[in-house]
């Protein structure tokens, strides 16, 4: 019976995928926490980091300083940061990066495409990446759907 649980959360919690048209949110935010084996403090951060999302974009440097506020020693790495990237998505947010338009007056959100695990793979990809490159800022950003700019494919967002 355990198993057959187990197995169900998992196709569940495949469901969730972003794709450059949109997000589906069949899976349930209790079954996600639940798959991803999240601590309190994760569960914790990753409502801030939506929260936060309500009235802007947030930032890596932001999202790791919920990380920081919301751990019970004020250390980042106490928090499994893929898992709340996870728990974010499956709620719904999406990842990508902000880039200036030709003329740098606007910065629009290109939201990344791809599976919810393509996706935490990519972050980490990208996060190494900028780190070996010793870059003081890394140009990673959540926000919610209906702030999207575009999507990576060139695909402009669905509007209600």
């Amino acid at each position: 019976m355990f198993n057959m649980f187990s197995q169900k959360r998992k196709e569940v919690a495949s469901k969730a995928v972003c794709s450059c048209h949109g997000f589906d949110n069949s899976t349930r935010r209790d079954e996600a926490e639940l798959q991803y084996g999240c601590s309190q403090f994760e569960r914790e951060a990753a409502r801030r980091v939506v929260d936060n999302s309500k009235d802007d974009m947030v930032s890596y440097a932001e999202f790791r300083q919920i990380l920081a506020d919301t751990a019970t020693d004020g250390r980042v790495e106490s928090i499994d940061e893929e898992k709340v990237f996870a728990l974010v998505l499956d709620m719904g947010l999406r990842v990508g990066e902000a880039v200036a338009d030709q003329k740098n007056q606007y910065v629009s959100f290109v939201a990344w495409c791809g599976s919810r695990d393509e996706l935490i793979e990519r972050i980490r990809l990208f996060i190494q990446s900028q780190k070996s490159h010793n870059a003081s800022w890394i140009n990673l950003w959540l926000c919610r759907p209906e702030n999207v700019d575009s999507y990576e494919n060139g695909r402009a967002p669905r509007r209600g």
